[in-house]
């Protein structure tokens, strides 16, 4: 049953209105003035929404109660209808400018009145549906995001110790997705005593989709510590000897694997993968639709030019050329994806390859560089942020101590 507030000082007025609206199954709170509606108002935990005020009433006159309804904060909408004796078109028009939704002239017919708050009756139902809806829809919306947030953190986890040294060469990382959940990601991992894999991989798109697959990949590339056997059928492509993960290995496996991936899912992704060889300081790596690492050798810099190969996922068996890099003590390796280096600013841009060599070779000293560096890439895009996930991972050989 829909509540209404009556405001008149007319006794009269005010009991035939009173008999009205109860008759036709409205509740009803009657108000000999605009103070006293107010203060109800005001102080009511939920007022009633439909109110019908006389304009002229001692205390607080009909035109200063719709302003203070209009003015105060509710979680609902209050729905105002004002009765007046003034018939004048400019009495109407400050009515409603101070905030009425409907203006009633007396004498009026009890037809027009009651069929003049059934459409209030209508409109204030349909804002509770309306907020009903929507704190619905709100609900769902913090689930959600609840469970995006606990999916990144399960996402984050996947992620490899941060500062590891393995056999004199220093290994560091940084991850930042441009939503909640990213589709980039890295690992870093030793196959044996003497060889570590590393990647940084990229799937086009973003979002909770993106995420899941770049996770998925990342699963299958990760090496399991049982029998071969028990890795196939966890669905590793990572096998139980280090000879047998040469990244032309392991990528043709990945290519075979996800050859139709565009086809099926719109989904392809590219991958810098590599096995770095602590003996000899070899790199070996294959680059497949990404971006080729880059060697900083003191103040010179090492930019592999070979093809980077076609994407996985937009074709089946393609070939990939496996290329190599040595690390002599001093060095530093990066692997990226290309959130950083497309960035753009608002000239449109790009950081480009160029002026991140630059920074790499400019890097002090600073146990968080790689986070220095992503904040001055932000700060260069004048957004603070990044539009795609940024992916990095950074070898220093150090030598022994």
């Amino acid at each position: 049953m829909d509540r209404i507030l009556i405001a008149d000082d007319d006794n009269i007025d005010r009991k035939l209105l009173e008999t009205y609206l109860k008759n036709s199954s409205f509740e009803v709170i009657s108000k000999t003035n605009g103070e006293e509606a107010w203060n109800y108002i005001s102080s009511c935990e939920s007022p009633p929404q439909i109110v019908i005020i006389d304009w002229l009433m001692p205390e607080m006159d009909g035109i200063t109660l719709c302003k203070k309804i209009r003015e105060m904060h509710s979680p609902y909408y209050v729905y105002i209808i004002l009765v007046t004796g003034k018939a004048m078109t400019a009495d109407m028009v400050e009515g409603l400018e101070a905030g009425a939704d409907d203006y009633l002239t007396k004498p009026y017919e009890k037809a027009v009145l009651i069929a003049r708050i059934n459409v209030g009756a209508r409109i204030v139902r349909l804002e509770r549906e309306k907020n009903a809806q929507l704190k619905k829809i709100q609900s769902t919306n913090r689930k959600l995001q609840q469970n995006m947030e606990s999916a990144a953190g399960i996402q984050l986890s996947l992620l490899p110790a941060k500062k590891c040294v393995i056999h004199g060469f220093h290994f560091d990382w940084i991850f930042k997705p441009s939503d909640t959940l990213g589709g980039d990601m890295l690992h870093i991992y030793k196959l044996s005593k003497t060889k570590v894999a590393c990647y940084v991989l990229d799937v086009s798109g973003h979002g909770t989709d993106a995420a899941l697959l770049s996770v998925t990949i990342r699963n299958q590339l990760t090496i399991n510590s049982e029998t071969a056997k028990l890795e196939e059928s966890y669905g590793s492509f990572i096998a139980a000897g280090p000879e047998q993960n040469l990244p032309s290995d392991v990528i043709e496996k990945l290519s075979d694997h996800y050859g139709d991936l565009l086809e099926k899912t719109g989904h392809y992704f590219t991958i810098v993968y590599g096995v770095l060889d602590t003996e000899t300081g070899i790199f070996e790596y294959i680059s497949a639709g990404h971006y080729n690492p880059v060697l900083i050798k003191g103040q010179k810099f090492v930019l592999a030019e070979g093809s980077s190969g076609t994407p996985i996922g937009m074709f089946k068996d393609q070939g990939y050329v496996q290329q190599k890099v040595k690390m002599s003590k001093g060095d530093r390796l990066y692997l990226f994806s290309d959130g950083i280096v497309e960035e753009t600013n608002k000239e449109e841009e790009q950081f480009g390859t160029d002026r991140l060599v630059e920074e790499l070779k400019s890097k002090p000293g600073s146990p968080d560089y790689l986070e220095g560096l992503v904040e001055k890439a932000a700060e260069w895009s004048n957004l603070g942020s990044f539009k795609d996930d940024v992916a990095i991972v950074e070898i220093c050989y150090i030598g022994d101590n």
